[in-house]
Parts: structure tokens; C-alpha cells; sequence
């Protein structure tokens, strides 16, 4: 039976930390032909993690300005049309795109494909942005979701929101983020130790990820005038300036495995994100990693993680953080690991590979009529 071959254009750079299109793709690779498309952002080039990767895929180059100036778009479509005409050309199965960004590189009218899969991981429109900017995704967002056969999302409060503002939930399906393999071997290994941690003091707390304006440095500063014992590592990425304190430990991205080895040293992780539109639409793949170190792990709450809520520790406010730190010393934690052995990304990818083929029967049935 011949392979489906899959146009993956994804709008973060192959060689930037591992994400949500990272891991799918990886996974859909083992099934499918799948050819790599992403967005080069010069801005981004010096927090690069794989900065080998870069040369084994495709990229489309992001012109500065892009979205709010006709000269830069201009330049930016006569820049990428050699990969444009590959799109059309290729003749793909499945054009697979993670974000409406992509939207302003391509015209899904002029590309000739079976279906058009739409895997939405964060709320585009919720960023931080200006208003010309947010109308032109906007306007975006809803051509994909449109002329896409498929749409998966990362959490359910992503769903709802785009069933609210383009309707249509027929061909809508909520896909939570996931761990890999790798981190699932570890979580086995490592949850002989949980006993042994749960009263352990809280010293060393960890963070990984990127680090944005979304990031509750308030929070942090003020349980470090709380706690003199405590200190917070934050590995990752960053696009917002980070106060100087002696107890804030900033280390740059690292690879994912890299990241097992760096965070063996944590006594603790944190989740400490400012509550607001962007974050309430979050199935963060960081709280399913921080599990795999049966340790504990304290996260703002917001809806979207109660599924989270026997493995974690939640708080609302500042007061309630230093006291769930306190807590956990004395408390027991559920072990999380029969929770992680459902959630990894081959699972998830079983989950796209059935939707996919119930796709194609649709679509041959509908051709035959």
C-alpha cells in the first residue's frame, strides 16, 4: 500500500526547543512520508537549540515586518516562491499547518491537496500584539479553519473558542500534548524515588521552556524574599528581560535530553505564568515532562488543568505558592505514571493516524458520488 506523503509546514524553527510540531512530527514520520517545511525567523537564530538540524528540511524566510508593511510582504512572497512552487508541485497527500502565520507565505487555493489538517497549539489571536496584526491572523486563522478537513487542537478551551468565533465543530477534535519515549523510560525509572522525595526540603526549583511576558517574575521575587533557602533555575529561551537576583539562575536552551540530565539536580518545578486569555487555552507539554521526575511540581491553576490536579500542586495567589511549598514537604504525591504512560506522543499520533484514515474514506466516498 503506498505511503501518504505529508507537507508539514510548521511556524517555529526545526532547530528551536522541541515543541508540541516537533514531536508530531517525529511520529507521523514512522508512518508517512513526511517532508519538513518551517519558518526561519532571523530574530530567533542566536537562541537556536539544533542549530545542525537546520539544513535537513525546508525553510521559508521571515522578512522583518512582514505583517505590517506591503514592501516586506512582497519581498517575503518573491523570497519563498521556490518553496511554494514545491508545494503545488509535489502534489502532497496532506498539507499539515500548525499555525495561521503560515497563512502569509501560502494560498491554499492554488495548492492541490487531499486534505488540509489544521493543529492549533496556542491562541494565536491571544498574544500579545498590535491590533493590525491581530486582525490580519485573525483573518487568516478563518480561511484555515475553513478549507481545513481536520483541526486538531491542544486543549479543549481552544476548541470552544474556535467553534465561537467560526462555528462548525463537525470536524473539531481536542488532542492534548504528550511526553516522548525517552521521557517515559525515564519516568519508569525514576518512580521507585518517589517516596524518598516527598519530604525532601524544597531548595532548588526548576523551570524549562520559553520564557515570555507571560512569565510571573513578581511571583518568584517576592517568595525569594520569603524563602532564603529557596533558588529558581529557568532553562530555556528567552524574549523579555529577566530581573538580576543572586537566587535566579539562568541557564540558555538545551536539547531535550539534555534537559533530563540538568533538571536531575531540581528538588522541585514551577509553572509560574501570569493567569490571562493566552495561558487559559495552554495544555502545557512542560507539566506532562516535570511528572517524569517524580518530584514536585507547582502550577498556577486554571481550568484547562484539572486533569493535572493529583500529580501537581495548584495556586492561586503568591500566599498560597509559599504554602504549597511548605505542604509538600509533608504531603505524599500520587504517582503519575500509569497518567503518562496514556499520554505519550505515540499514542496521540495513533489517535491522528485513525482520524486520518476516516478522512480519506469520507472523501473517497464523497469522489465516487
Amino acid at each position: 500500500m503506498e505511503r501518504l506523503k505529508i507537507a508539514y509546514i510548521m511556524h517555529v524553527d526545526w532547530a528551536w526547543i522541541k515543541q508540541r510540531p516537533h514531536f508530531i512530527a517525529e511520529e507521523l514520520r514512522k508512518k508517512y512520508i513526511v517532508d519538513i517545511f518551517w519558518v526561519k525567523n532571523f530574530r530567533n537564530e542566536l537562541k537556536l537549540v539544533h542549530k545542525g538540524v537546520k539544513k535537513k528540511g525546508f525553510h521559508f524566510i521571515k522578512v522583518p515586518f512582514s505583517a505590517r508593511s506591503k514592501l516586506s510582504r512582497y519581498l517575503e512572497k518573491l523570497i519563498n516562491k521556490r518553496l511554494v512552487r514545491k508545494l503545488k508541485n509535489e502534489k502532497y497527500d496532506i498539507i499539515w499547518l500548525t499555525s495561521p502565520i503560515i497563512m502569509q507565505f501560502i494560498d491554499l487555493n492554488e495548492i492541490s491537496s487531499q486534505i488540509i489538517i489544521y493543529d492549533c497549539m496556542d491562541d494565536a489571536l491571544a498574544f500579545n500584539q498590535k491590533e493590525k496584526i491581530k486582525n490580519n491572523i485573525e483573518a487568516n486563522e478563518k480561511k484555515l479553519v475553513l478549507c481545513s478537513s481536520v483541526i486538531f487542537t491542544s486543549s479543549n478551551n481552544l476548541k470552544e473558542k474556535l467553534i465561537f468565533r467560526y462555528g462548525n465543530s463537525n470536524n473539531l477534535y481536542t488532542l492534548n500534548n504528550a511526553i516522548t519515549n525517552d521521557y517515559l523510560s525515564f519516568a519508569r525509572k525514576k518512580s521507585n524515588d518517589l517516596k524518598a522525595v516527598n519530604h525532601k526540603k524544597i531548595k532548588k526549583i526548576f523551570y524549562f521552556g520559553t520564557i515570555s511576558d507571560w512569565f510571573d517574575f513578581d511571583l518568584l521575587l517576592w517568595v525569594l524574599d520569603q524563602n532564603k533557602e529557596i533558588s529558581f533555575t529557568l532553562i530555556g529561551p528567552v524574549d523579555t528581560k529577566i530581573p538580576k537576583h543572586p537566587r535566579i539562575i539562568y541557564v540558555n536552551a538545551v536539547s531535550h535530553l539534555e534537559l533530563l540530565r540538568m533538571s536531575e539536580e531540581a528538588d522541585a518545578f514551577i509553572m509560574p505564568f501570569k493567569k490571562n486569555e493566552l495561558i487559559d487555552s495552554v495544555n502545557p507539554v512542560k507539566l506532562y515532562e516535570y511528572l517524569c521526575f517524580s518530584k514536585p511540581v507547582f502550577t498556577v491553576y486554571y481550568d484547562e488543568l484539572k486533569q493535572f490536579e493529583k500529580y501537581v500542586f495548584f495556586f492561586k495567589s503568591k500566599e498560597e505558592l509559599l504554602l504549597q511549598i511548605d505542604k509538600s514537604v509533608r504531603s505524599s504525591i500520587e504517582s503519575p505514571l500509569k497518567f503518562l504512560e496514556d499520554n505519550t506522543w505515540e499514542r496521540k499520533t495513533e489517535e491522528i493516524f485513525e482520524i486520518i484514515s476516516q478522512v480519506k474514506i469520507r472523501k473517497g466516498e464523497k469522489n465516487e458520488n
